[in-house]
């Protein structure tokens, strides 16, 4: 269960503003309503009513029905209600689904993730929809949240039509390709790559990604398949030098890097690891003969802020790597200094250089 007014419980003048925003769009006196059925549904939820918390739930999207057919309002009223209609159906999901409404649970659910819920993590870990996991049709409910298709592709103005070294850059988990594509399209630019950024496959909510599920006990075959999609969607842009792909993480990103920089040297020439911890796996056991396959190991370097556990782990990580014939070189930066500010970026670029020197 989620709290319906879940937008407009956060402290500061936001809140007060949001609920404001919600008043007009209901209408002072349904708007009360509204309030006083948020806490009827809070109750039920407490109390394991849940027939009369649906019943309260169905009274809460009548009026946002209500409000919606007006007609047309400004995107930020629109997206707010919105909001409020995605909850509303995943608890009655949730109210479905203890009642032992399978069918209804699903349509329920359904509805809640084409209004825009998108939570993956929510819907994995909520004992209320235990009753219909294996329910028809929630798998494929979770595979539409847990893959999509974005992978946002550059190419520096000038580049000719020569192949062109590829970086594919890996963002941390709860953001997105956009904070990537920000932080490197110029350091990518100056060095004369194509730039790569694949959206995480697991989405955590509006506008955040991540790439591996918690729950599922990190299974690393999707997120190593969309870094590898990545590859094509560039050579779609722009011709690809094979011998020059390289792979950049911040830190859930990093460790995803890092896994598909080993399990498949003969695609990638080296990685950097941005804030990012080393998975914890032994080189060989992620190397099968596909060094030799490959003729060469990926270098790796790591980047991470002084004084940080990263730091002092991914040096003994390196360490074993350098014993194992590795190629690998250490960058940090100033420990005040967040994996995206310019300090952090520095010392990633220094990094990147590195990798594509011969």
């Amino acid at each position: 269960m989620l709290p319906a007014l879940l937008l407009l419980v956060a402290a500061g003048t936001g809140a007060a503003r949001a609920q404001d925003a919600l008043a007009d769009l209901l209408g002072r006196e349904a708007f009360a309503r509204y309030v006083s059925l948020e806490g009827e549904v809070r109750r039920a939820f407490a109390e394991r009513a849940f027939a009369p918390g649906l019943d309260a739930l169905r009274s809460q999207m009548a009026l946002l029905e209500k409000a919606a057919a007006r007609g047309p309002r400004g995107e930020a009223a629109r997206a707010l209600l919105a909001a409020q209609v995605r909850v509303n159906w995943y608890n009655q999901a949730c109210c479905l689904s203890r009642l032992g409404r399978k069918k209804q649970a699903m349509e329920a659910l359904g509805k809640a993730v084409a209004a825009g819920f998108t939570s993956v993590a929510k819907i994995e870990a909520d004992p209320d929809l235990d009753a219909i996991r294996k329910e028809p049709g929630y798998l494929a409910i979770l595979r539409a949240l847990t893959w999509n298709d974005v992978v946002e592709v550059r190419v520096p103005e000038g580049l000719g039509e020569a192949p062109a070294p590829l970086l594919v850059v890996l963002h941390p988990r709860g953001g997105s390709e956009k904070d990537l594509l920000r932080a490197f399209g110029g350091p990518a630019a100056k060095r004369g790559m194509v730039l790569a950024a694949p959206r995480g496959p697991l989405t955590l909510g509006e506008g955040r990604y991540g790439w591996r599920s918690m729950r599922q006990g990190g299974a690393e075959e999707t997120p190593l398949r969309k870094v590898l999609a990545a590859i094509p969607a560039a050579e779609r842009a722009h011709p690809v030098d094979p011998r020059r792909v390289y792979l950049l993480g911040v830190g859930e990103g990093g460790m995803i890097a890092a896994l598909a920089a080993l399990r498949r040297p003969d695609r990638f020439r080296g990685v950097v690891l941005l804030d990012a911890r080393w998975p914890r796996y032994e080189a060989a056991d992620l190397l099968p003969g596909r060094v030799g396959e490959a003729g060469r190991a990926p270098r790796i370097a790591l980047a991470a802020a002084k004084g940080s556990t990263f730091l002092a782990e991914g040096k003994k990580a390196l360490a074993r790597l350098e014993k194992a014939t590795f190629s690998t070189r250490l960058f940090s930066f100033d420990a005040a200094a967040p994996a995206l500010s310019p300090p952090a970026l520095e010392a990633a670029g220094r990094a990147l250089s590195w990798l594509a020197s011969k």
